[in-house]
C-alpha cells in the first residue's frame, strides 16, 4: 500500500513537472501568428488591466494563448490523429476521410444568422443588374459525398441542407470529382477553376477562351493541401495531390498591383510559392485585401469587379483574359477599400466564395452592404 502510494506521488510529480516546462517553453518561444493547418491567426498573449481582470477577459485571453501557441501542439496533434486513425475513427479534426483517398474538409463554425446575412447582402449588390453574378464554390465534402464514410453521409447531407452550391457546376463535376478538387485541399483545381469559368462565362455571355488555348504545365505534384495540414494524419496514408497551371500566352501581359500597398505583385502566378508552406499560393502570391489587374499596354478593357475568398484565386487566370480586374477579399479589407472602390465604374460584378465562406464570414455581409450604402 506504501508503495502504491509512493508511485502515486511520484506520478503527479512527474506529471506537474511535464506541465510545468511545456507552460514555460510556450511562454519562452516565439510565438506563431497564424495557423496554415487552421487557417487562422493565432492568440497574442494578453494585455493586462484593471478592467480586463475584472471582467475576465486577461484570464481568457491567457487561456486562448496556451490553448493556440501550446509548445509541441503540432507533435501532440499528430499523435492524437495517429491514435484516431488506429481506433478506426474516419473523421479526425474535422476532416472527413473518404473511400476514394481524398479528405473532405467539414464546415467550421457556421452561424446560420451569418448565413441568411450574407447571402442577403450578396443578393441585393446581384440583383442591381444582369451583368452581377453571384457563384458559390460547394465544400469538398459536397462534392466528395458519394465518397464519403456511410455514418457521416447522413449529417452531411442535414448539414448542407440549406446551401447555396452552384447545382450546375456540382452536376458537371459529379462523374470524375476528383478531377476538379484536390484529395489534401478543399480548393478545387485549375480544371475545376476552368470549369466553373464556363459556366460563369456563359452567364454573362460572354465566349471562353477554349481548353486548346492553354498549355498545360505541372508544376508540382507533391502538394499537400490545407485538409492534409488539418487532419495531421501521417504522409504515408495519403498521395499528394498535382498543381498544373492552364498557361496561356497573354499570361506575361498581365501587371498585377497591390492596391493598398501600391506595389506590382510578380503576376498571376507566383512560383516561389511552390516551395513555401502553401503551394496554392502559387495562384495571384495568396490573399490579397485589394488588387488589381491589367493588360500592361494599357489596351481598353470592360472591367470586371471581383469579391472573393481563395477559391477566386485559381479562376482568376481565366477571367483576366476577358477583363481588367480588381479583386477584392472582405476578410482582409477595411473601409480605405470601400472609399476606393464604387460599384458603377465596373461593366460586370462577381461575388465569388465558397459555401463554408458564406456560413461563416461575416465580414462579407458589412462589406457588400457598405458598398451598397455607398452607392445609393
Amino acid at each position: 500500500m506504501k508503495k502504491s502510494k509512493i508511485s502515486d506521488i511520484a506520478l503527479i510529480i512527474l506529471f506537474s513537472t511535464f506541465i510545468i516546462l511545456i507552460s514555460a517553453v510556450t511562454l519562452i518561444k516565439k510565438p506563431q501568428f497564424f495557423s496554415l493547418s487552421e487557417g487562422r491567426d493565432l492568440a497574442k498573449f494578453p494585455t493586462i488591466s484593471t478592467n480586463a481582470v475584472v471582467s475576465g477577459e486577461y484570464f481568457e485571453g491567457i487561456r486562448d494563448f496556451y490553448s493556440d501557441q501550446l509548445a509541441l501542439k503540432d507533435s501532440f496533434t499528430k499523435l492524437y490523429a495517429s491514435v484516431r486513425l488506429a481506433l478506426g475513427d474516419r473523421e479526425i479534426n474535422g476532416i472527413a476521410l473518404c473511400k476514394n483517398g481524398a479528405l473532405a474538409a467539414r464546415s467550421g463554425n457556421t452561424e446560420p444568422q451569418i448565413f441568411e446575412k450574407n447571402l442577403s447582402a450578396a443578393q441585393k449588390l446581384t440583383s442591381r443588374s444582369n451583368s452581377s453574378l453571384l457563384f458559390v464554390a460547394p465544400d469538398s465534402t459536397r462534392v466528395f459525398s458519394k465518397y464519403l464514410p456511410t455514418l457521416l453521409s447522413k449529417a452531411m447531407a442535414e448539414e448542407y441542407s440549406e446551401s447555396k452550391a452552384d447545382t450546375e457546376f456540382l452536376k458537371e463535376i459529379s462523374a470524375e470529382p476528383e478531377k476538379y478538387y484536390y484529395k489534401t485541399d478543399h480548393h478545387w483545381t485549375s480544371e475545376g477553376a476552368y470549369q466553373a469559368y464556363l459556366l460563369i462565362c456563359q452567364r454573362l455571355g460572354i465566349d471562353p477562351v477554349a481548353r486548346g488555348s492553354f498549355e498545360l504545365e505541372s508544376v508540382t505534384k507533391s502538394f499537400w493541401g490545407s485538409s492534409h495540414r488539418r487532419s495531421a494524419l501521417p504522409a504515408s496514408f495519403v498521395t499528394p495531390d498535382e498543381i498544373i497551371l492552364y498557361r496561356h500566352p497573354s499570361d506575361s501581359a498581365l501587371r498585377v498591383r497591390d492596391l493598398v500597398e501600391d506595389t506590382e505583385l510578380g503576376g498571376i502566378y507566383d512560383l516561389d510559392e511552390l516551395s513555401g508552406a502553401d503551394p496554392y499560393r502559387v495562384f495571384l502570391g495568396g490573399n490579397h485585401s485589394h488588387i488589381s489587374i491589367s493588360v500592361q499596354d494599357n489596351k481598353e478593357r470592360p472591367k470586371m469587379l471581383v469579391i472573393k475568398d481563395s477559391f477566386a484565386n485559381s479562376l482568376i487566370p481565366f477571367l483576366a483574359l476577358h477583363y481588367d480586374l480588381e479583386v477584392i477579399d472582405p476578410r482582409y479589407a477595411d473601409l480605405s477599400t470601400i472609399r476606393r472602390t464604387d460599384c458603377s465604374d465596373f461593366d460586370n460584378i462577381l461575388l465569388l466564395c465558397s459555401e463554408q465562406t458564406l456560413k461563416s464570414e461575416s465580414k462579407y455581409a458589412l462589406f457588400i452592404n457598405s458598398l451598397l450604402e455607398k452607392s445609393n
